[in-house]
């Protein structure tokens, strides 16, 4: 699927979630099929209940470097840490 079909699939499947029916959308809450994938740092769960799509979690991709610690750099705007006094 390209981007614009992802990008599609969330949006219906967002409008079937808050406005559609409650019963199907737990239905596909708890027993429809689901598809993960990631769309725009953001990672998608679609459930289908009778082939209509409903979002079911939305959540954004935690930008994590594995093994590995990088300080921050200091912005050009802040002010210099203070000096340890003695």
């Amino acid at each position: 699927m390209n981007n614009a079909a992802i990008g599609s699939l969330v949006l219906v499947g967002d409008f079937n979630w808050r406005k559609g029916p409650f019963w199907p959308a737990m239905l596909a809450l708890a027993f429809g099929r689901r598809r993960r994938f990631v769309h725009l740092g953001m990672h998608c769960t679609i459930a289908f209940w009778k082939d209509q799509p409903y979002l079911i979690g939305f959540r954004e991709v935690a930008h994590r470097t594995v093994g590995c610690v990088r300080p921050v750099a200091a912005s050009p705007t802040s002010p210099p840490p203070p000096k340890p006094s003695r």
